[in-house]
């Protein structure tokens, strides 16, 4: 998911087990459907968690703001957001490792190296994993964190669980939509600013 944690340099996840994971898709299953059960109520106006948690997702999966730049994953253009370090160095946001430096507070952005890190992002990630061919193009969450390794960018694996996830959102989007189609407009308000994929 989009806030979960990055795998690359951690082992938070080895903390958790199989059972862990279990328990933690029964407990997503159950809001899952508490979700849907909300959809259905009568009273459209009450809120419910649920909604915020899953409206999100759904909505993400079927619609998208219009964007000028198409890079067919979720990267941000380095520089509108800095994160600042202890040294004075800029980098893309908190995110990201250390390797990938943007600037300083002596010398401002260094927009070459801007344009090399989405330049070696293109290379390495979107043309490797055929990302104009993806299912999930212009919804993927992924960033720069996701493949970004000790100053080079790694194709990884991430491409199939990205589209399973993508495939479930587009299915519970559509089953939000059945159930309430005003669900769409909690989202986007205006229309006119919604492509359909």
């Amino acid at each position: 998911s989009l806030g979960a944690i990055s795998t690359n340099e951690t082992t938070y996840y080895s903390d958790f087990d199989s059972k862990d994971f279990t328990k933690y898709r029964k407990n997503y299953d159950k809001l899952r459907k508490s979700y849907f059960e909300f959809l259905k109520s009568p009273d459209k106006r009450r809120k419910n968690v649920t909604d915020q948690i899953f409206r999100k997702n759904s909505s993400g999966a079927v619609c998208r703001t219009h964007f000028k730049v198409n890079s067919y994953t979720g990267i941000c253009t380095p520089g509108t957001r800095v994160f600042v370090t202890i040294n004075g160095q800029y980098h893309i946001c908190e995110r990201i490792n250390e390797f990938f430096p943007v600037g300083d507070c002596d010398n401002g952005l260094d927009f070459k190296k801007i344009y090399n890190i989405r330049k070696d992002y293109h290379n390495q990630v979107i043309k490797k994993n055929k990302c104009n061919l993806c299912t999930a193009r212009h919804s993927c969450p992924v960033c720069f964190v996701v493949f970004a390794q000790e100053g080079k960018f790694e194709p990884g694996n991430k491409c199939e669980n990205i589209r399973a996830n993508f495939k479930k959102d587009l299915i519970d989007a559509y089953s939000a939509y059945e159930l309430n189609p005003m669900v769409v407009n909690k989202f986007y308000p205006e229309p006119s600013y919604i492509e359909l994929q």
